[in-house]
């Protein structure tokens, strides 16, 4: 592991040697809170350490995002497509989440449940949302998809795959609605068009005609999701 100091904050590396690269790269993993360089083998100490001289402005600000970062708490609402709840615990009840009303209860005595346990009912929501709205706009152009799939992806908010398989992030449905139903189009309409022309933009303008301010709320804004663990 390597450790630096940037600004009097103290920042971890992960080095991993990997046969086939040729340069050293950098990634932040905001699952593991940390970052991760990749290098080539042999590479001398020296250079890394030039190398993350170099880059010791993205370090930082990038680590700044870390402290962003926020588990699931009692303490907050929490907004399922467009609906608010409040977060409730029940100790008397077996383990699991469920929604009555305005409430989400969790059920079980145990507090490092709670992101576990919500994470997996967040998943069931969205297999089920995007598995419905996915079917309504593939009928409205006589698609056919072959499975709904739900990840846990920080750099991908969906995907279309060539034998028909949609995937979707779990994390979407803690944006607006709209903005999980654009996305559901977006990957629709790589069913007929596998690529970013205008036919196929054409075709998500069809199913979802404010595509483009979704699109960009989207790009301002996903981080808030990404950063919810």
């Amino acid at each position: 592991m390597i450790s630096l100091m940037i600004n009097e904050i103290p920042i971890l590396i992960e080095p991993k040697v990997h046969l086939r690269s040729r340069s050293m790269t950098l990634r932040l993993n905001l699952r593991r809170k940390m970052f991760t360089l990749t290098m080539p083998p042999f590479v001398s100490q020296k250079k890394v350490m030039a190398f993350l001289e170099k880059h010791e402005a993205w370090l930082y600000h990038q680590q700044t995002r870390l402290s962003e970062i926020s588990d699931f708490s009692l303490e907050k609402n929490l907004t399922i497509l467009g609906i608010s709840y409040e977060i409730r615990r029940d100790l008397l009840r077996k383990k699991g989440v469920w929604a009555e009303d305005s409430i989400l209860w969790i059920g079980g005595t145990r507090e490092e449940d709670i992101s576990i346990l919500l994470i997996k009912y967040l998943k069931e929501v969205a297999h089920a949302f995007f598995t419905k709205t996915s079917t309504l706009y593939c009928t409205q152009f006589g698609l056919n998809f072959e499975r709904i799939s739900i990840r846990d992806s920080s750099t991908r908010w969906g995907s279309c795959s060539s034998r028909g398989t949609l995937s979707f992030s779990w994390r979407l449905v803690l944006t607006p609605l709209s903005v999980a139903q654009y996305v559901c189009a977006h990957e629709v309409s790589h069913l007929r068009h596998m690529d970013h022309s205008p036919l196929f933009w054409k075709l998500v303008e069809e199913l979802c005609p404010q595509y483009k301010v979704l699109r960009k709320w989207l790009k301002q804004n996903g981080h808030t999701v990404v950063n919810i663990r």
